[in-house]
């Protein structure tokens, strides 16, 4: 490692998230808070480092610029005009643009074969430029934006005179989402299905797969739920009464129309307050949005899915290696001139470091004498740690043994009973929360993925512990107070 590059490396570094997920989506996500940020609000961070370990990637900022946009943003939030008219503009974009993305998507051609080198090229390229449009999007709603809004939306309702218990009841009967999730989507459709005859039911069937098959698709290399997957899920819905099925359809569609009344009349009391009234519509904007980002996200994942197959396929790579080139290495593969060995690929997966700059620069290590100084820096209280504290979205308490599930990879491990710890949850995880004692997670606030979730379902949750993905480990028994925010390890494995 050169002088010049540990310079830029040892500095304090902050936790960003934890996923599965390919050069390819760090690509997206570091354009998002880097050159992204820059250009919706004038500034960005500059630097942005992922570890990959055993093939799941830990993402870093730099400590003083997460600090330097906190307190940006925190400005930003005082600003009246910017809560009358800014947020307001900003939502009008983000709906045109992940709109504009998912018609593109539609047209993105899917068989491959056949085609030339430099039409492989042109169309990764044409789809990177339009998923770079919505990498910063995706940050914004992500938990970094979130709790500044929700603090905001908090003093905004103080200063017109709420009490305390008030805003705390306004905020947490408002964050939940008046757009019909994807997950719910999904199971409205399938209830219709059961309800038609049994000779239509695999024609639907097909459709229904053809509609909802990209929903575990975090990224590329991820897999698309099968038709027999639905098939299954069919068949527990078939065994359901007709009367109960109609009845569950009735108390989806209730819940969305019910969300929905409650956000307007929310508005229409806050109507003659133009800064309350821009927050407050910005924040209910932003629980619906939640769910609605890796509805696009993931879609976009499935649709350019072979694209990269073929892509692999010519450059005799497997598809997730393939996702650790770089884009100038994948130009290079495709005109056979790819210089870096099966080893230096393989080693990118298993274990190595990226780190992006806002520049468009990228610097990757897979020497382990490299790598060690890197896990040097980023050193932190990891397990020294024996109580989590973090922020409570639904209250109860749960003993258990911890199960960290960091991507879908992991789900097979989970069991009944146990405290799902994670760095955040996205749809596919449903099924493990339905099974789960508590959930405990990294990221995340009264907005999240989680906290939503959890809420529906009625179990202990507490999310931006920052920490519990690297302090537990699997099979320690831990208590989870989600009434204070606290999560104590009882026992080590």
């Amino acid at each position: 490692m050169n002088q010049n590059l540990f310079k830029q490396l040892n500095r304090e570094w902050q936790k960003s998230s934890t996923r599965r997920m390919s050069y390819q989506k760090m690509r997206l996500y570091s354009y998002g808070v880097c050159q992204g940020y820059r250009k919706v609000f004038g500034l960005g961070h500059h630097f942005y480092l992922n570890r990959v370990k055993d093939g799941v990637d830990w993402s870093y900022v730099l400590k003083d610029e997460a600090d330097k946009w906190n307190v940006f943003l925190k400005k930003k939030l005082s600003d009246k005009k910017y809560l009358i008219s800014g947020l307001s503009g900003l939502v009008r974009r983000m709906e045109c643009d992940y709109e504009a993305a998912l018609a593109e998507i539609k047209k993105f051609r899917q068989n491959w074969e056949g085609a030339d080198n430099k039409d492989l090229l042109a169309a990764f390229k044409y789809y990177q430029k339009f998923d770079n449009r919505l990498g910063v999007f995706h940050w914004i709603l992500f938990d970094g934006f979130e709790k500044p809004i929700t603090e905001a939306l908090r003093m905004e309702l103080a200063e017109i005179g709420l009490g305390g218990e008030e805003i705390s009841r306004l905020i947490s009967v408002h964050s939940q989402p008046w757009l019909v999730t994807p997950i719910d989507m999904e199971r409205l459709s399938l209830l219709k299905i059961a309800l038609l005859d049994k000779e239509k039911q695999e024609k639907a069937l097909i459709k229904h797969h053809e509609e909802f098959a990209y929903m575990p698709m975090y990224d590329i290399d991820y897999e698309e739920y099968s038709l027999d997957h639905f098939r299954k899920e069919l068949i527990k819905a078939n065994r359901i009464p007709e009367a109960k099925t109609k009845e569950e359809i009735k108390k989806i569609l209730e819940k969305y129309s019910s969300r929905k009344k409650q956000s307007n009349n929310l508005l229409k009391r806050f109507k003659d307050d133009k800064e309350v009234y821009g927050l407050m519509k910005f924040f209910l904007f932003f629980a619906a949005f939640k769910d609605y980002k890796p509805y696009v996200r993931d879609r976009i994942s499935y649709c350019v899915r072979n694209l990269f197959r073929e892509i692999a396929k010519r450059i005799n790579l497997s598809l997730t290696e393939t996702l650790f080139l770089t884009e100038a290495e994948l130009g290079q593969a495709l005109k056979n001139e790819l210089k870096i060995s099966d080893k230096e690929i393989k080693a990118r997966v298993k274990n190595s470091a990226y780190f992006l700059s806002d520049v468009g620069k990228t610097a990757i290590f897979t020497e382990e004498e490299d790598l060690k100084i890197i896990d040097g820096i980023l050193e932190g209280r990891k397990e020294k740690e024996q109580v989590i504290k973090g922020v409570s979205v639904f209250p109860g308490k749960a003993k258990g043994q911890a199960a960290l599930i960091l991507s879908n990879a992991d789900f097979g491990k989970f069991s009944l009973g146990q405290i799902l710890v994670t760095s955040a949850t996205r749809p596919d995880f449903i099924p493990l929360m339905k099974k789960a004692a508590a959930i405990v997670a990294d990221e995340g606030g009264l907005l999240s993925h989680a906290a939503i979730v959890s809420r529906e379902l009625g179990i202990p949750c507490v999310v931006g512990t920052k920490i519990a993905t690297q302090v537990l480990k699997d099979g320690d028994f831990v208590d989870v107070d989600a009434d204070s925010g606290v999560v104590k390890i009882v026992k080590r494995n």
